[in-house]
């Protein structure tokens, strides 16, 4: 639950911008297993897709760097997260995301 207020905090360096905005509301952080989930409220559908994306790999790259933690899941509101084709996300590695340069540049 700390490291994600770590990661909502405004950074010091200009170039860097934060990992989770302050227009997320999170829920609830629960760790079972070897499993977190992430639960963020309703609002967050509305998020910029490029944000959504920057969003969840900060929290996915972050947690998987804590020793037993191997996996990561989303939901909004208690409900699954799905991609764009209603699909469930389910449960996401650091493999999960690949990017050859960030989506999101401003």
């Amino acid at each position: 639950d700390q490291m994600i207020r770590w990661m909502s905090k405004e950074p010091k360096n200009e170039e860097c911008f934060v990992a989770i905005p302050s227009e997320i509301v999170i829920n609830n952080v629960v760790a079972r297993n070897n499993i977190v989930n992430i639960d963020f409220a309703v609002g967050y559908e509305k998020l910029d897709k490029s944000k959504d994306v920057i969003c969840r790999a900060a929290i996915v790259k972050t947690l998987l760097q804590i020793q037993g933690i191997d996996y990561v899941e989303f939901s909004i509101g208690g409900k699954t997260m799905m991609d764009a084709d209603g699909t469930p996300i389910g449960s996401l590695t650091e493999d999960s995301f690949v990017f050859k340069e960030l989506p999101m540049k401003e």
